[in-house]
C-alpha cells in the first residue's frame, strides 16, 4: 500500500473548500423554489435570439432609468450609455436622473443636447411639498440624499409632468459599472422579452459572482424568521433571491408606480422587495411574481471599477437589515402602512444612529464607532398625492 507523504496530503487538502454541506450537524441541503421564474441563459441562447431583443427594445413600452450620483462615474457613465443605445433604446425614453455634484459631466457629455431626459434632483424637489411630508412621514427629504430618494423624484416626474402614457417596463440601471462585459440588458432581456410574463412585478439580475459577499445579507436575516409571522413572511420572500440588492432590474412600470415606496438610500431595493413579498402572498392564485435571471458575468462597481471595501458594504448591510427588522417589529406588512404608521417607523428609526464597524483588511486597529443618519422609508406617489404632498 503506498502511503501518500503528509507534505502531499495538506498540499491536496488546501485547494479543498469546505462547503455548507460540510458543515457539523447538518441535516440536509436542497435548492429553493424561485415560483416567479429562474433564468439561466447563455450567451449563445441570447445571441439566436439577438433581433428579437433589439425590437423589444425598440418599443415604446420599454424605459430605462440611470442613476448619476457623481463625478467619480465619469467614466463608466459613457459606456453604460452607448451599451443600452446600442440596443436600440431610443434617447427620449433613457431617463437620467443625477445629482449636482455630476452636473459638470451631463454638461460635458452634452446628454440633453442629445435628447436624453435629464432630471436635475435640486430641481426635482419642487414636485414635493417638503414641510408637509416631513411632518407626515417623518422623512426630510431636503437634507437626506440618495439613491432612494432620486428615484421617487424621477417616478415622480415620469407619472405626473412627463407622463409616458405608453411605458410598460422599466429598466433601472447602475452606471458605475463595467457594462459591456457585464452585459447586463442582454440578460434581462432575454428574460422578458422571450418569457414574458404580464404578472411579472420584478425581474432581478441573479449575481453570485459579485465582488461583494451575498452572504451577509442571508446571515443579518435570520432572526427575522423568528421573530414573528411576519418576519417569516418576508424572511420567507427573501430566501428564494439570489442578490436582492441587485441594481439591474426591470419592473412593472404600468403596475407599481403609485403603489411602491422607496427609501432614502441604498434601502430602496430592500423596500421594493418588502412591498413585493406583501403583493406575492396577496395575490388570489400566486399571480403576482419576482422573477430572477442569472447573470454568469463578473460584475465590477463602486470607486474605480474595483470593489468597495468590506467596511464600506457592512455598513450598508446593516442599514438595510434595520430597516426591514424595525417593521418586523412594528408588526405590520409594509403594503398596510399609513402615514402614522410610516412617521412611526421613520422616528423609531432615526434614534437608531450608532454602530460599530471593523475597518478594512489590512488594518489590524481596532472596529470604528461609527455615527450615521438610519436609511428612512418614503411613502408610495398615490399616499403623498392622496395627501396632498406633492405640488402637481
Amino acid at each position: 500500500m503506498k502511503i501518500m507523504s503528509k507534505k502531499a496530503s495538506m498540499s491536496q487538502n488546501i485547494n479543498q473548500r469546505r462547503t455548507v454541506h460540510d458543515f457539523p450537524n447538518v441535516i440536509a441541503v436542497k435548492r429553493q423554489d424561485c415560483l416567479g421564474g429562474f433564468f439561466t441563459p447563455t450567451l449563445a441562447d441570447i445571441t439566436v435570439k439577438h433581433k428579437m431583443l433589439e425590437d423589444y427594445f425598440r418599443s415604446p413600452t420599454v424605459g430605462l432609468l440611470l442613476p448619476l450620483g457623481s463625478k467619480r462615474e465619469q467614466d463608466t457613465f459613457p459606456e453604460t450609455l452607448n451599451y443600452c443605445l446600442n440596443w436600440g433604446i431610443a434617447l427620449e425614453r433613457i431617463v437620467v436622473i443625477h445629482s449636482p455634484r455630476a452636473q459638470a459631466v451631463v454638461d460635458h457629455l452634452g446628454l440633453k443636447e442629445k435628447g436624453c431626459v435629464i432630471l436635475n434632483e435640486a430641481a426635482m424637489l419642487d414636485l414635493f411639498n417638503l414641510e408637509r411630508i416631513h411632518s407626515l412621514f417623518a422623512v426630510d427629504l431636503a437634507k437626506h440624499k440618495g439613491k432612494g430618494r432620486a428615484f421617487s423624484m424621477a417616478f415622480a416626474y415620469l407619472k405626473y409632468v412627463k407622463q409616458w402614457q405608453k411605458l410598460k417596463d422599466l429598466f433601472v440601471l447602475d452606471v458605475d459599472i463595467n457594462a459591456t462585459q457585464y452585459r447586463p440588458l442582454h440578460y434581462l432581456g432575454y428574460a422578458q422579452a422571450i418569457f414574458p410574463d404580464q404578472e411579472r412585478l420584478f425581474l432581478l439580475t441573479a449575481q453570485n459572482n459579485t465582488l461583494r459577499d451575498n452572504h451577509y445579507l442571508f446571515v443579518m436575516r435570520d432572526p427575522w424568521r423568528h421573530e414573528n409571522e411576519l418576519g417569516c413572511h418576508y424572511a420567507k420572500h427573501f430566501d428564494r433571491l439570489v442578490w436582492s440588492l441587485t441594481g439591474e432590474t426591470m419592473l412593472r412600470w404600468d403596475m407599481l408606480v403609485e403603489h411602491i415606496p422607496f427609501a432614502i438610500a441604498y434601502g430602496m431595493e430592500t423596500v421594493w422587495q418588502l412591498f413585493a413579498a406583501d403583493w406575492v402572498a396577496l395575490s388570489q392564485q400566486g399571480n403576482y411574481k419576482v422573477a430572477q435571471v442569472v447573470n454568469p458575468q463578473t460584475k465590477r462597481d463602486g470607486g474605480s471599477l474595483g470593489q468597495s471595501g468590506r467596511c464600506y458594504d457592512a455598513t450598508m448591510y446593516r442599514q438595510l437589515s434595520l430597516m426591514a427588522w424595525f417593521l418586523i417589529k412594528y408588526g405590520k406588512p409594509l403594503y398596510k402602512f399609513t402615514p402614522e404608521d410610516y412617521h412611526t417607523v421613520n422616528t423609531r428609526l432615526s434614534l437608531v444612529n450608532r454602530t460599530a464597524i471593523l475597518p478594512d483588511n489590512e488594518d489590524h486597529g481596532l472596529p470604528y464607532d461609527v455615527q450615521l443618519h438610519s436609511d428612512l422609508f418614503i411613502p408610495p406617489l398615490g399616499m403623498l398625492a392622496s395627501e396632498d404632498c406633492l405640488n402637481i
